[in-house]
């Protein structure tokens, strides 16, 4: 997901209370991450001195990952940390999944074409940093460049941009109540779980007292944040993501950081703890088959591999290019497809910052073809810079719907238009669809109406298998994590809850 409309807000009208509930946002997150590692000191389970030091913890069990995004990845390290046996196959030739950091594009510089900000209120991923050593770097903050909101081609005043966080702030607390009583985790659960699945998004928000002007400006955000239009959006699905991200944290917190290695570096660490020998990367799977207590994966090349349980950890929308088996696990499987969004990037490298020669943070908000920029390398040092342009849901229709050849110079001319200074310069570009990719074929996911109370819902957080609580085909992705779904923190946390889940079931660890 992307930094909020909302988060933006808070940074420009109250940029003092913001850094101060960011820090203590982040020492909760600190704490929380104790119950979410198998490995290492904050996991509080005894171990020796080598995490990864081959001892039977794991009772011989074997896992096979397919997969080696972050959820892949994470739920592997995290099995072999307690005697796993456990084997990854990764259909691209590298790691990361829906993570890319470009570190030829701007020299010098790493930029985000993926998965991009981390919150406060992440703990798995804080705590990963922590460990591997990577440095969190604020968004930028400066008080003395202006972040406009562009409606109509028209950009808000100070005033009215005021007026705007004040009524959505308003709004929000309605919101937020409701996700206050909401379980994030099994979200059909909460009380009135089934009709607020089928309360739409859209629904919702003309339920809100609103200016004209801040239901289209909240609409243009959730969709852009979202992947999805509102009326395809769950009410549930939006608490359960507000209580994930801890209620009001959720809006002012979930987008503060950027990895200054670059994103896809905490892939490459989690890989190298795993080791290559587990690894094996450029090797589609074709077939998955749970119909005994011994499962198996068949590749694409026809090789055949046992295993007591596989963690499938590709995007939902790729899982129609693999067979399964028996036959009422693969009904099971693709019925339980969570609903996709679509998403893309424009990034434009120049020179200079021009944004900044016009007293502009990078920062825009708008309801055009672009929904929001950002200067995509704030904070690092040396010359160059890039502005990153984002849209997300209905509104990716107007560059997307282009010719793909045509899609990059009418991203740069919507950029333009948002930021003029561009076309004086002398613009590198690229543009980065993640429907457009083989092995992701979509953004990120947000439920459907109907979905979360759904025995599909269920079926991937439990698993499924030969027999009726025996699972032993397994899901890991930000698609089964509910309270943090479209965030790289979702497919962390997903990871490491089957490590949990199966260390859990097999004796490895107490309840």
């Amino acid at each position: 997901m992307t930094t909020s409309l909302f988060a933006r807000l808070a940074r420009r009208v109250d940029p003092q209370g913001y850094r101060v509930s960011r820090r203590e946002v982040l020492r909760g997150s600190a704490a929380l991450a104790a119950g979410l590692l198998l490995s290492g000191p904050l996991s509080g389970v005894a171990r020796g001195a080598s995490l990864l030091s081959g001892r039977s913890g794991g009772k011989g069990k074997r896992v096979i990952v397919v997969g080696a995004g972050l959820a892949g990845l994470s739920a592997a390290y995290e099995l072999i940390s307690v005697g796993y046996d456990v084997t990854v196959i990764e259909a691209r030739g590298r790691i990361g999944g829906r993570t890319l950091t470009y570190r030829d594009f701007c020299p010098g510089k790493v930029v985000e074409a993926g998965g991009e900000f981390i919150g406060s209120n992440h703990p798995a991923w804080q705590a990963y940093a922590k460990k591997f050593g990577l440095t969190m770097r604020p968004v930028a903050e400066s008080e003395d460049l202006s972040s406009p909101i562009v409606i109509d081609g028209r950009e808000l005043s100070n005033a009215d941009a005021e007026r705007l966080y004040e009524e959505m702030e308003r709004t929000l607390r309605t919101m937020n109540t409701q996700a206050l009583m909401t379980n994030a985790v099994e979200p059909w659960k909460t009380a009135r779980a089934n009709e607020l699945d089928r309360v739409t998004l859209a629904q919702w928000l003309d339920s809100q007292e609103m200016s004209d002007l801040g239901r289209r400006m909240l609409r243009v955000s959730l969709e852009a944040d979202n992947g999805q239009a509102l009326e395809r959006s769950s009410q549930l699905a939006m608490l359960a993501v507000v209580k994930g991200g801890g209620v009001e944290n959720y809006w002012k917190h979930s987008e503060d950081f950027r990895c200054a290695e670059g994103n896809q570096t905490l892939s490459t660490k989690l890989a190298e703890a795993i080791g290559p020998q587990r690894l094996i990367t450029g090797v589609s799977v074709a077939r998955i088959d749970v119909s005994t207590d011994k499962p198996f994966v068949i590749t694409k090349a026809g090789q055949r591999m046992e295993a007591d349980d596989v963690v499938l950890a590709a995007p939902p929308s790729t899982w129609e290019l693999i067979s399964f088996g028996p036959p009422e696990v693969r009904t099971a499987v693709l019925s339980a497809r969570p609903q996709m969004g679509t998403s893309f990037k424009v990034m434009a490298s120049v020179p200079t910052a021009v944004w900044a020669a016009e007293k502009k943070s990078g920062d825009v908000l708008s309801d055009g073809p672009i929904n929001l920029t950002w200067d995509a390398t704030a904070g690092q040092a040396g010359g160059g810079a890039v502005l990153t342009g984002f849209s997300g849901g209905p509104n990716t229709s107007a560059l997307m719907g282009a010719p793909a050849g045509q899609r990059m110079s009418a991203g740069l001319s919507a950029l333009s238009m948002l930021h003029p200074g561009l076309t004086k310069e002398k613009v590198a570009a690229r543009f980065l669809a993640w429907p457009d990719d083989a092995w992701a074929r979509a953004g990120y996911s947000f439920p459907a109406p109907g979905q979360l109370t759904s025995p599909g819902a269920k079926a991937l957080l439990a698993g499924l298998g030969p027999r009726e609580n025996d699972a032993r085909l397994h899901f890991a992705g930000e698609h089964v994590c509910y309270g943090f779904v479209g965030y790289m923190e979702g497919a962390l946390q997903s990871g490491m809850e089957i490590a949990q889940r199966l260390a859990v079931r097999d004796g490895v660890v107490g309840v």
